[in-house]
């Protein structure tokens, strides 16, 4: 078995099928975690956990992405000179101020574009999102998305330019929706607003034109869903989402990545379904020792990943499938 985790290229999809095959899980599909429930947990899923970042000039680490090659890490946090945008090398290092304070308010959700040149983030606080040039760290408004409330972003490229997937409120009514904006701003246009959605959160874009969603519901137990060709779908239920819980595909989009808590305990984990069949099982190797559940963010060349732990001191991670 380790032969196989260690192929440069294999498909979540392909991983799980392989260890039904030899009944490491049940052959029906198994529901999502709730009350009594329990998901079976596959830590050889994940070559490695480790901390990218320790709470240095930050206190609370909200959402993360690494940039297109996970070499850099970005991440949002609460700090001690007041709340920004930090980095970190993505094998671990000093952190580093990108932006801090004015404009920013309320800085959550963050992505970066395909070029790495660009983050665009989400200020629930000031209602809007901006763009933070990396080259000067110069922060501008990004137009259209007024009154917006974002949460959580997703960068992805389309037709040869960048396009932003963003949670938030309608501006026309408030209700919570999830919306489409171009990088170089412009006209907003709203994908899906009001039920199901109640507080939309970490989104992921694939390319096939399908966006997946976490919504925290009430009470901290919220939903997974599918927004395409106009309809939303209920992935999972009842999932204990945390502060500020983050969704992200794999690679080969084989698979959809969500951060949650444990369904009994303030423990975090990533819910990995496999997109094809719906199979669910739990990573929490290294993170179940954090009670956060914080953004998370794939790098756009390679199969790692950004995850923060958001907590007061939390840490922010490196993840990296086979």
């Amino acid at each position: 078995m380790a032969t196989i985790f260690n192929r440069a290229i294999i498909g979540m999809a392909a991983i799980l099928s392989l260890f039904l095959a030899n009944g490491c899980i049940p052959l029906t599909p198994t529901p999502p975690a709730s009350g009594e429930q329990q998901l079976p947990v596959m830590n050889d899923l994940v070559r490695d956990i480790e901390v990218a970042g320790e709470p240095v000039l930050f206190t609370t680490p909200l959402d993360a992405t690494p940039d297109p090659m996970g070499e850099t890490i970005y991440f949002t946090a609460l700090g001690d000179q007041g709340n920004g945008v930090f980095s970190v090398p993505a094998t671990g290092g000093q952190v580093s101020i990108v932006a801090i304070g004015d404009p920013l308010l309320t800085p959550q959700g963050l992505d970066i574009s395909s070029d790495g040149t660009t983050l665009y983030v989400a200020d629930s606080g000031a209602g809007q999102l901006f763009v933070i040039h990396l080259a000067d760290s110069a922060i501008m408004p990004l137009s259209g998305s007024e009154n917006s409330a974002p949460r959580g972003v997703e960068v992805m490229k389309e037709n040869e330019a960048d396009v932003i997937y963003f949670s938030g409120k309608n501006p026309a009514d408030g209700q919570p929706a999830i919306m489409e904006l171009s990088a170089s701003g412009g006209a907003l246009s709203v994908i899906a607003a009001g039920t199901p959605l109640i507080d939309p959160v970490g989104i992921a874009a694939g390319s096939s034109g399908a966006l997946y969603v976490v919504d925290r519901g009430a009470a901290g137990v919220g939903s997974v869903l599918r927004v395409e060709n106009g309809a939303v779908d209920t992935i999972a239920a009842s999932v204990r989402t945390g502060q500020f819980p983050g969704a992200a595909l794999n690679l080969d989009e084989s698979a959809l990545l969500i951060s949650t808590l444990d369904a009994q305990k303030d423990s975090a984990q990533v819910l990995v379904t496999v997109l094809a069949s719906g199979e669910q099982v739990i990573v929490n190797k290294v993170i179940a020792a954090n009670n956060g559940a914080g953004g998370l963010h794939r790098a756009q060349a390679t199969n790692t990943f950004a995850w923060a732990d958001s907590t007061n001191s939390g840490r922010v991670y490196r993840v990296r499938l086979p």
